[in-house]
């Protein structure tokens, strides 16, 4: 599977419309990613990721994160957790 994820683009992109910003993902990576979004929550927390996985899923979140919300290139997981944080001040 030659899939990738652009956040311009909207999600996941075969190898023929890939841009630029495209993020290239392992079929392991897409299975895990469908099956957060799919399973309850209690769930989540029990399922297991590879290095490789947890690494091309935080590129996923951080690049999808700096284009909606037009934050420019996200240096650190802590930038992250800032902005959770903030987003949840009333």
């Amino acid at each position: 599977s030659n899939l990738s994820f652009s956040p311009r683009q909207g999600g996941l992109l075969c190898g023929n419309c890939q841009g630029n910003d495209a993020i290239r993902l392992e079929p392991g990576t897409i299975a895990l990613a469908r099956r957060v979004i799919e399973a309850p929550l209690p769930q989540v927390k029990l399922l297991r990721a590879s290095a490789r996985q947890k690494l091309e899923l935080a590129r996923v979140a951080t690049s999808f994160l700096a284009y909606h919300l037009d934050l420019g290139e996200i240096k650190s997981r802590r930038m992250i957790k800032m902005t959770e944080s903030v987003s949840e001040k009333p």
